[in-house]
């Protein structure tokens, strides 16, 4: 997580004049759904953690409902040539559909 958001800072993502809703708190909140999204609502759990200890709970629910569905995050993973890993979680079936899908597109 600490690497993607390093990452966008370097980049300069974190400052976009083609996206300016796409701020520091916006690859913070990507981040920590492409890490701990998915079924358990950790995601949503570290976010209201994070909007706390940092005092920016009046501005992370705007990043929060720009966060990608769960798709969107597994296709994120899979076409970032930086990621190291990605651990899928679930029915056997789905996460087999999911990732055929996306290997046919």
């Amino acid at each position: 997580m600490i690497k993607q958001i390093s990452r966008a800072i370097t980049k300069g993502q974190h400052i976009d004049a083609d996206h300016p809703d796409r701020d520091l708190l916006y690859h913070v909140n990507l981040a920590i759904a492409r890490n701990f999204g998915g079924r358990f609502g950790a995601a949503e759990i570290l976010g209201k953690y994070f909007s706390y200890k940092f005092d920016v709970q009046d501005k992370f629910p705007v990043a929060q409902k720009q966060t990608p569905n769960v798709r969107e995050l597994i296709q994120m993973n899979m076409s970032d040539k930086d990621s190291r890993y990605l651990m899928l979680i679930g029915r056997p079936d789905v996460l087999r559909f999911i990732l055929e899908t996306y290997f046919k597109e």
